[in-house]
């Protein structure tokens, strides 16, 4: 036993240091508190009929979830939001775009996450709306079903930018939308 003590203290270290990742670079190199990124993880969480507030009439962007990076219009640089759901369900919200949630400028990262009953009201992608060159989405595995759409993207909506996405063994199955139900 005192033999796997090394081992376990150099487990533990990378452990930790896998878990502050690209945070705790940004944070030490980037001083100010403009250009610090903020990360937010969800494990084994539930999102559950959130809605945004409705500002003169309509409804905000992000029912249950809105992750927002920033852009220096002067220096030209972008510093991304990042948010990870990792089994993690989102469920019955509404918001103007992005029902469920919603991701500007953002490094989305979804495993086994279940999107169901979420409601864009007046914009796309009522499951998740995805916005920005800088932005990019990753789904593996998970379930998109019942989200509906006043547009386009009943399940999923990348509608601007450049951004990529990778979708790999998700269901999506029963979501609405004007043009494009499941992934526009």
């Amino acid at each position: 036993l005192p033999s796997v003590r090394p081992g376990l203290a150099t487990i533990a270290v990378w452990a930790v240091v896998n878990v502050w990742g690209n945070f705790l670079m940004r944070f030490l190199l980037y001083r100010t508190p403009e250009k610090q990124p903020a990360a937010v993880t969800l494990n084994n969480c539930t999102v559950v009929q959130s809605s945004t507030v409705l500002e003169s009439g309509a409804r905000d962007a992000g029912g249950g979830i809105a992750a927002v990076g920033s852009f220096n219009a002067a220096t030209g640089v972008t510093t991304p939001a990042a948010l990870t759901l990792s089994n993690t369900t989102v469920s019955g919200n509404t918001g103007s775009n992005g029902g469920g949630v919603v991701c500007v400028l953002c490094q989305l990262l979804v495993s086994n996450t279940t999107f169901t009953g979420n409601t864009s009201s007046s914009g796309e992608g009522a499951g998740v709306t995805v916005y920005g060159n800088a932005s990019t989405a990753t789904i593996n595995g998970g379930t998109f079903t019942g989200n509906t759409g006043a547009a386009r993207g009943g399940a999923f909506a990348m509608p601007v930018g450049t951004g990529t996405i990778g979708i790999t063994r998700a269901r999506i199955l029963s979501n609405g939308a004007t043009t494009a139900s499941g992934i526009f």
